[in-house]
């Protein structure tokens, strides 16, 4: 092979391999958005359950359903807990935790948004 082969075929493989670093970046900021935005889904998605509850149940501190949405923020949130629950999760919260997950939101998921 000439030299000037040689050389063609080294650019082209460096522009090959400069692209696919690009494609490679590019997909990896565009999965840790989407996971972020799944994230917030999800989250938003339990507050409209758990608001519903809480406002329902206005006198009461422990407010008791909902379990799946519990557990999908003690395991999110990792919190302390004030009610205690069985083997299959808890099924109640109170106020307190409801106003403590609204906080852990806004200071981890919300505020990374921006």
């Amino acid at each position: 092979m000439s030299p000037i082969t040689n050389k063609r075929n080294f650019n082209l493989i460096n522009i090959v391999k400069c692209v696919s670093l690009f494609f490679l970046i590019f997909s990896n900021v565009k999965a840790q958005t989407s996971q972020m935005d799944y994230l917030r889904n999800n989250f938003l998605h339990h507050f409209r359950i758990l608001d519903s509850a809480q406002k329902v149940n206005k006198k009461l501190d422990t407010i008791c359903c909902c379990n799946a949405s519990i557990n999908f923020m003690d395991l999110t949130t990792s919190l302390d807990t004030h009610t205690i629950g069985n083997v299959f999760g808890r099924s109640c919260f109170t106020k307190q935790e409801l106003i403590d997950w609204h906080k852990w939101y806004k200071k981890n998921i919300e505020y990374t948004r921006k």
